[in-house]
């Protein structure tokens, strides 16, 4: 489809990615594992400009998730993105 798709494939994508980071914590020794860790249900969303359309597209669908959001210079609809 389109790189900015954050509705449908990109997002479902994009929580692929946040499961495998938070399972396996990479860069992080495995001796230092047990010590660190991120949790995939507290996620502050940003983005700006096409990541600001996905930043809202994940505040508003993915509530739960969320500790806050910063949207900045975001699109609301791609059919209006000119």
């Amino acid at each position: 489809m389109f790189a900015y798709n954050w509705q449908e494939l990109g997002r479902l994508n994009s929580f692929k990615a946040l499961d495998v980071f938070v399972s396996s914590l990479p860069g992080v020794p495995d001796e230092l594992k047990p010590y660190y860790g991120a949790d995939d249900y507290k996620i502050l969303y940003t983005g700006h400009s096409m990541g600001g359309h996905g930043c809202l597209v994940f505040s508003t669908h993915e509530t739960d998730r969320a500790i806050g959001s910063a949207c900045a210079a975001a699109w609301i609809r791609s059919d209006d993105y000119v």
